[in-house]
């Protein structure tokens, strides 16, 4: 970590200080070339989202997933097959991050969340996203968008990030880097249908996306998101499908899923669950596995994964309440009420969390972890007898497991208690 780049960068902002107008801005075709000379507040803007990524880098939010850099690397050169140089400049990296949302940088580099994949339906629903992120890059939005506010603290933000812990601090950098004005967001919807026909993918795909993310609870709350400001969700589709061109009509469901995309769907989707169950997000995890059980191959996951859903609320019913609120008001601050509510359903949510926990240990040893849970949950509830019963099941099964210990310390707590 450099210590001086607040300083470095306070010095950068007095630099800049001067007016530049975005009509100076040179567009990427040329600016991408080695003769170009770019402006100093061109030179800033790219630095700091270099800055961002290096930080996101080290802190492990970005994910080296091959699956993904795979199939992104393809939609984009599919999207970009007359414009390789543009092609070639532009990086597309997998965020690790549950938030549904995208984000384009002053660089070149575009962020897929992983919290995207459990409400995309197929690649060219993909592609809509990639087409429109590529869009705002070509346009170079988000660095007119820095030149234009001479944002002051963009680089306090990325300062935050990279002297600060992980959690939800990357989320003000990312946002003050990607912020576009509702006449880019138009354009950048627009010309991500061109490119969407071009390419052989469905335009309709980019209305879909649209439909599907007004589905995410809360999603108009999260700051930054690229489909909750302005303008609004509705006003975009309309605009869209004005825009689409005459073709024959589609299925509602859309095209099957690519094997390659379907693959990079189950794993992020799953992988996004857990981020919603660890952030104790109990009702965005319960409505992605409302989302994916169609399509993960292994149902006794999504059992297990609905368990930790109720067990989570049993045991966090203040979390819980928080996120109810929010949800539903976007403050996450609650009543006393609200919270007697959530104590007064705790025993119905351990009993669902024991309904869930038991079909999916139905299917041991491959869920054995849902045996150890069965035995907490029951020696949460004080039933000694079962909590042994299920806790010696596990450590039968899994002897050599990294939590043994710990299992095995939760099954002397309840042989003390008999």
């Amino acid at each position: 970590m450099n210590i001086l780049f607040p300083i470095v960068l306070a010095v950068l902002l007095t630099a800049l200080a001067g007016c530049t107008s975005t009509q100076s801005v040179a567009p990427l075709d040329v600016a991408i070339e080695s003769s170009h000379v770019p402006l100093e507040e061109e030179v800033w803007a790219i630095g700091q989202a270099d800055s961002l990524h290096a930080a996101l880098l080290a802190k492990g939010m970005v994910s080296h997933n091959k699956d993904a850099d795979r199939l992104f690397s393809s939609v984009k050169h599919r999207l970009l097959s007359d414009q390789p140089k543009i092609a070639e400049h532009i990086r597309i990296y997998l965020l690790r991050s549950p938030e549904a949302n995208a984000a384009a940088l002053p660089n070149g580099v575009i962020y897929i969340n992983a919290g995207l994949f459990p409400i995309l339906e197929n690649e060219d629903q993909l592609a809509a996203i990639i087409g429109h992120e590529i869009a705002h890059i070509v346009g170079r939005h988000s660095l007119r968008a820095v030149i234009t506010q001479k944002n002051t603290f963009i680089g306090a933000h990325v300062a935050d990030l990279m002297t600060g812990g992980l959690g939800l601090a990357y989320i003000p950098a990312l946002a003050s880097l990607s912020s576009f004005s509702r006449d880019q967001e138009q354009q950048a919807d627009v010309e991500a249908l061109v490119w969407l026909q071009e390419a052989g993918y469905r335009p309709e795909a980019a209305v879909e996306v649209f439909e599907n993310f007004k589905t995410v609870p809360g999603a108009e709350h999260n700051e930054g998101s690229i489909y909750s400001s302005h303008p609004s969700q509705d006003k975009r589709i309309e605009n869209l499908e004005q825009q689409l061109p005459a073709a024959e009509p589609v299925p509602s469901a859309g095209p099957a899923p690519s094997p390659e995309f379907l693959k990079v769907r189950i794993t992020q989707s799953e992988a996004v669950v857990r981020m919603h169950l660890r952030d104790h997000r109990y009702i965005l995890a319960e409505t992605d596995l409302d989302r994916i059980e169609v399509f993960i191959p292994a149902q006794s996951r999504i059992q297990y994964y609905r368990g930790e859903v109720y067990f989570g609320r049993a045991q966090h019913p203040g979390d819980a309440t928080r996120e109810a609120h929010w949800i539903e008001t976007g403050n996450s601050n609650f009543a006393a009420a609200n919270f007697a509510l959530m104590e007064d359903i705790k025993e119905q949510n351990l009993e669902l969390a024991i309904l869930h926990y038991t079909r999916a240990a139905s299917e041991a040893p491959r869920q054995a972890d849902a045996m150890k849970r069965l035995g907490e949950v029951y020696l949460y509830q004080g039933d000694s007898e079962r909590a042994i019963y299920w806790l010696e099941h596990y450590l039968s099964m899994q002897p050599g497991t990294g939590d043994a210990r710990y299992a095995q310390s939760l099954l002397d707590k309840a042989r003390k208690q008999t």
